[in-house]
C-alpha cells in the first residue's frame, strides 16, 4: 500500500492508526493438529478440569514418600 502511495510506510501507518482508527493484526502461524491429536487434547484437557467438577482440586494430600529424587552434582562454578 505504501508503494501505490510512494509514502514511506511509517507515517501511513500513523495515519491509519490516528486517524482511520484502524489497528494492525498479523496472523500467527501455529501447528495443524490431525483429526487424532486434536481428540487427544480435547482428552487431555477434559481430565485435567474432571476434578474441579467435584470439587476435588480443593483437597490436598501429604504424604511421607519421595515421588522424584533429586541429586544435583557438585560443581565449583556454581558455588
Amino acid at each position: 500500500m505504501s508503494l501505490e502511495l510512494r509514502m514511506s510506510s511509517h507515517p501511513l501507518s500513523r495515519i491509519a492508526k490516528s486517524e482511520l482508527g484502524l489497528t494492525p493484526y498479523r496472523v500467527q502461524k501455529t501447528g495443524i493438529l490431525s483429526g487424532n491429536n486434536n481428540l487427544e487434547r480435547v482428552q487431555k484437557c477434559k481430565s485435567t478440569f474432571a476434578g474441579t467438577r467435584q470439587n476435588e482440586h480443593m483437597t490436598m494430600m501429604f504424604v511421607d514418600e519421595k515421588l522424584l529424587t533429586v541429586e544435583v552434582e557438585f560443581s565449583s562454578k556454581n558455588y
